[in-house]
């Protein structure tokens, strides 16, 4: 994955050092991401992250929505519904850094 982060104005990459970002996806074949919002994670638990990740999408997969249902319990058909489709997000070292020598 290629990341661009000529949006990010204060993030400083450093060779070795994890990333997270979340922006929009602009192209599929290479992926490449937009980077809007940029963060160091050296000091992040990434088991638990991806722990935390596991529990949060297996929920989500349980919620009616998001599994043809058409209402919460509200009876609100749009609830929980994400609009736009622009963010997204990618975790990596300094390859993927600055849209070019990408995995």
């Amino acid at each position: 994955m290629d990341v661009d982060i000529s949006l990010v104005a204060d993030l400083k990459p450093q060779g070795g050092s994890l990333y997270q970002f979340i922006g929009e996806v602009v192209s599929t074949q290479p992926l490449q991401l937009s980077a809007r919002v940029g963060r160091n994670i050296d000091g992040m638990d990434t088991d638990l992250y991806d722990h935390a990740l596991t529990a949060r999408r297996k929920f989500e997969a349980s919620l009616p929505w998001v599994n043809g249902g058409s209402a919460d319990a509200t009876g609100d058909p749009n609830a929980g519904e994400c609009r736009g489709g622009s963010a997204g997000a990618a975790m990596g070292g300094p390859r993927g850094l600055g849209g070019g020598g990408g995995e």
